[in-house]
Formats: C-alpha cells, sequence, structure tokens
C-alpha cells in the first residue's frame, strides 16, 4: 500500500506541473514592498537597486517621483527600477535555469510589458489590475511560476513600457529544489513503478498436474 501511495504521490507532482504557459500569482494592492524571501531557497537572487546599479541593459534605477516620467511604487523609499521612454525601454535581464521570479510592481500601467526570453510569452500590466488613470493605479508583488520545461528554455526576460513607466523593487528569483525527503519519494516511487510493470509483463507459470 505504500508503495502504490508513493507512485500516487508522484503522479500527482507530475500532473500538476504548469503545461504551456508561465502561470503567475498575483497579491493584493500593497502599501509597501514585502518580504518574499520565505517563499525562495536559501540560494536565491535579491535584487533591491539600493546601490543604484543594475544587472539590466536598459532602463535605470531612480528615487522618488517625477511628474509626467515614473512614480515610486506605493510605500517604497528607497532606489527603485524604471523603464520607459525617460529612461530607455525596452530593459532585458539574462535569466536562466529558474522556476520562481517576483517582484514589487508599482503604479501598474496597461501598457507595460514582461517579455520572457525564449518562451514567446508576454504579460501587460491589464492582467494584473493596471489602469491607466493617475489616482487608481495598483501595486503589487507579483510572481512568476516556471515548469522544469520552461525553466530550461528560458533566456531571460525583458521590460518595456509605451509610456512612462514600468516602475518594479526587490526583484527576487531563483530555484525551488524539492527537499531530500521529496527527491527520495520520488526516487522510490519511479523505482517501485519500474518494478511493478516488470512484474506485470512476466508470464505466468503454468502447472500441470499428472493424474
Amino acid at each position: 500500500m505504500k508503495v502504490w501511495k508513493a507512485i500516487s504521490a508522484v503522479c500527482l507532482l507530475v500532473s500538476t506541473l504548469p503545461a504551456n504557459a508561465v502561470t503567475y500569482t498575483v497579491g493584493p494592492i500593497d502599501s509597501g514592498p514585502i518580504d518574499v524571501t520565505s517563499s525562495f531557497n536559501p540560494g536565491y537572487t535579491l535584487i533591491d537597486f539600493n546601490d543604484g546599479t543594475s544587472p539590466f541593459t536598459g532602463g535605470a534605477v531612480i528615487s522618488g517621483t517625477t511628474t509626467g516620467q515614473y512614480v515610486a511604487p506605493a510605500g517604497d523609499t528607497t532606489p527603485y527600477f524604471s523603464v520607459g521612454p525617460s529612461t530607455s525601454s525596452p530593459a532585458s535581464l539574462a535569466l536562466s535555469a529558474i522556476n520562481q521570479l517576483s517582484f514589487y510592481w508599482g503604479s501598474i500601467d496597461t501598457y507595460n510589458t514582461i517579455s520572457f526570453d525564449g518562451l514567446s510569452q508576454s504579460f501587460s500590466g491589464a492582467i494584473f489590475g493596471g489602469t491607466d488613470s493617475d489616482v487608481s493605479r495598483p501595486s503589487r508583488q507579483v510572481t512568476f511560476y516556471f515548469s522544469p520545461a520552461e525553466s530550461a528554455a528560458l533566456t531571460g526576460i525583458s521590460l518595456s513600457s509605451s509610456s512612462n513607466a514600468f516602475e518594479l523593487d526587490n526583484l527576487i528569483f531563483g530555484s525551488a529544489a524539492p527537499e531530500p525527503a521529496t527527491w527520495a519519494m520520488m526516487i522510490f516511487g519511479f523505482g517501485a513503478a519500474g518494478v511493478a510493470m516488470r512484474r506485470r509483463r512476466k508470464p505466468a507459470t503454468r502447472v500441470s498436474y499428472v493424474v
């Protein structure tokens, strides 16, 4: 019974992996950047832009708000990253072999777009509650998840904005590998499945009785 439970768990794990489309979660409208490091492995990479530098090609690290150019994400009093006509657009960052990516998306606009290079997938700010109204632009924590196939194909991300601006802070990404116990269960489950299949293919032994 334990063997079949393990096999069932493995099958369930495989069946629930995302397929053909990057999945995501959207947090509530926030009043400031939140700590999401607990949802990532210790080996994650966090970019908070506080030192004034950025790993992106394009865009710029700025502070505060300049009317008609960029608006600081709600509650954000530290430097942040901006992409738009006033800071150059698009901005790109090479990334690969990750299965999670998250950031605090400030004053989301419908004309903000994030694209995943290598996957031919893009998402506009409209999907995450973006609006072009100056008084109601939300700021939210947005997290994207990549299946193993998507992680292998991903080559980077591109941020663009046809108007000012795409603002974000606290970019974090990494790979949440299964715990050792989970790996053990998966290996045991696949091994048990193989044994069961071999036994099923073995022909039955016929016994003849001489009367």
